[in-house]
């Protein structure tokens, strides 16, 4: 079967599966598609309650533009090797990026973590 269409979850330190992939991509073909896996804490809710109330704003404002920065990054590194890259900033907002990653992969023939 051959590989049509390839999803990429980069973070930290995974510079070693973004080279593969971008190899894969380009060797098959493929049409790249790249997201992120950065997540903002997770905190009980007694935590949540002391904290002020823009304090988790910030947070999630920092994962979302770090993430943001990590994807048009690598969108930058890939047309170097002849890749087009499509990217797409998971919905973090309920703090649940791995639902949204798993549900993202259904679409693709190969994940790659």
């Amino acid at each position: 079967m051959p590989l049509k269409d390839l999803l990429l979850v980069i973070g930290k330190d995974t510079e070693a599966g973004e080279l593969y992939t971008l190899e894969l991509a380009r060797l098959s073909g493929a049409a790249l598609t790249v997201t992120s896996s950065g997540a903002v804490p997770s905190l009980p809710a007694f935590i949540r309650s002391e904290l002020p109330s823009d304090l988790l704003d910030h947070m999630r404002e920092d994962v979302e533009s770090t993430a943001r920065a990590a994807l048009e990054g690598f969108a930058k590194r890939a047309p170097e090797v002849g890749v087009t890259v499509e990217t797409v900033i998971p919905d973090i907002s309920r703090g649940d990026v791995t639902g949204e990653v798993s549900r993202l992969a259904r679409y693709f023939d190969v994940t790659v973590l």
